[in-house]
């Protein structure tokens, strides 16, 4: 689950893998609009990878694995 704190307006999150829909499950997106008190349940709207857009409670997200630095070496 996503911290609420982190959870800002142009952060980055993933579907988390036991989501209902299986076809978002691991997905990555940007967090576009935020909705809700942050006490209680927040909704967040995602600009996924492929484009479209979803509305997701903040427990269904996750923060994406970091990629590993590069060296810039070939």
């Amino acid at each position: 689950m996503v911290l609420l704190e982190k959870v800002r307006v142009g952060a980055k999150v993933k579907v988390r893998k036991d989501h209902r829909k299986p076809q978002l499950r691991g997905m990555v997106g940007t967090v576009e609009e935020r909705w809700g008190n942050p006490d209680y349940h927040t909704a967040l709207l995602v600009r996924l990878e492929d484009g479209r857009y979803e509305i997701f409670w903040h427990h269904e997200l996750g923060e994406p694995e970091k990629e590993p630095p590069t060296t810039g070496r070939f």
